[in-house]
């Protein structure tokens, strides 16, 4: 039987101090990291974690890409349409991130949520989920879900949002990812997102160099501290490692499926 790992659902190697990248690699390997998916938010970006699938034979690197809603308001329209294009020539297993961010972006909402649904509608064309980023826009983005249902499904990434907006979220068909917070003492929310939401449809992350877990909170984070995540679940959900490991690969399975 395979060895079943953990799997890093969203991490940003092309952020990571690349003179590092071969140590963090190896120490995500020594800690039975299996998968990671590595987020593209350029098309430079996707080349970049293209190249690394040869460089690394020791993990399985799958790549995404997607206009983060963050920065598609400093993107011309033209620029935007031939990012859309050059997505569907690419190597992607899910679409993505893509979603609603009015923390950074507190003016260009309609931009957002037109730039949003038009990336939906690319990922049901492709046969693609969707990796979605949503902060301080939960009820706006589950109404545009609701109203443009992603047919592939796809991860609620590093959420924040409350356990009951989760399962509304679940019920369009997403699942919700965890990341380094799940770790703190003090995150009541995640701990009881985590509580609520059934493994069966649960994933962790890292969202790395962002939101290190404890206990190196503050630090750099890497995609090798997934494992972090997945012990602090473990714990949460009282539950073996291995059971946990396997139900979360088989959550990765069925989603992304095609791939």
């Amino acid at each position: 039987m395979a060895k079943i790992g953990w799997i890093d659902t969203h991490t940003h190697l092309a952020y990571h101090e690349l003179d590092k990248l071969d140590d963090n690699i190896a120490y995500a390997v020594e800690h039975d990291i299996q998968d990671i998916v590595a987020i593209a938010l350029t098309k430079e970006e996707y080349v970049f974690h293209t190249s690394l699938k040869d460089r690394y034979k020791s993990v399985r690197i799958h790549t995404t890409c997607g206009a983060h809603p963050a920065e598609v308001y400093k993107w011309s329209e033209d620029k935007f349409n031939s990012f859309m294009s050059d997505l569907e020539s690419m190597d992607i297993i899910a679409l993505g991130e893509i979603g609603l961010d009015y923390y950074w972006d507190k003016e260009h909402h309609d931009l957002q949520k037109e730039r949003f649904i038009a990336q939906i509608k690319l990922a049901n064309k492709l046969k693609l989920p969707i990796l979605i980023h949503c902060r301080d826009a939960f009820e706006d983005c589950l109404k545009i879900l609701q109203d443009h249902t992603p047919e592939y499904h796809g991860i609620m990434h590093c959420y924040s949002g409350s356990a009951e907006m989760a399962i509304e979220f679940m019920k369009i068909g997403m699942d919700i990812s965890l990341a380094g917070p799940l770790t703190f003492t003090n995150a009541r929310v995640p701990k009881e997102v985590a509580k609520v939401v059934p493994l069966e449809r649960l994933h962790i992350e890292t969202d790395a160099p962002y939101l290190t877990p404890h206990p190196f909170r503050g630090k750099k984070n890497q995609t090798g501290y997934v494992h972090f995540v997945g012990e602090e679940l473990s714990r949460i959900k009282n539950m073996h490692e291995s059971d946990v490991k396997n139900q979360l690969g088989l959550n990765f399975k069925r989603l992304f499926a095609k791939n």
